[in-house]
């Protein structure tokens, strides 16, 4: 969501009341960017992705299952985080709502025979399966 004028001239004017009053710190703080501590982010969980391969490995070779299963379990809670920070990186976030955000509600559709309003899951495959084929004889 945008800032208002308001609320960015604000914004605006705290920014150079910072660089004002400690400008070192306003220098080292505008230095780093979401791109550069992502990627050294990334960096960090592949080093442990590695690990957690050479883990997997040391435990077949060794016929040791915890230190297999441990292994596995590193490569893919690093991976999970990997996936998670290029999808920061590239901007797939724009869509997620926040958790505490209501969910808009969507209207149902009614057919003529709909079962009441709330239907389970299977009746509403049911009643899509008998629309395909319903519209297939017309």
């Amino acid at each position: 969501m945008p800032l208002s004028e308001h609320e960015q001239r604000l914004l605006d004017q705290i920014e150079r009341q910072l660089y004002a009053d400690d400008p070192k710190f306003a220098a080292s703080v505008r230095s780093h960017d979401l791109k550069s501590h992502v990627s050294r982010r990334i960096k960090r969980f592949a080093a442990l992705l590695v690990l957690g391969l050479g883990a997997l490995v040391a435990g077949a070779i060794l016929h040791n299952v915890f230190v297999g299963v441990a292994g596995f379990l590193l490569m893919l809670a690093a991976g999970l985080v990997i996936a998670r920070s290029l999808q920061r990186l590239s901007g797939g976030e724009s869509n997620v709502t926040p958790i505490n955000a209501p969910r808009p509600r969507r209207a149902r559709r009614s057919s003529g025979n709909a079962p009441g309003p709330k239907m389970s899951m299977r009746d509403r495959a049911e009643e899509r399966f008998r629309r395909r084929y319903d519209d297939r004889d017309r």
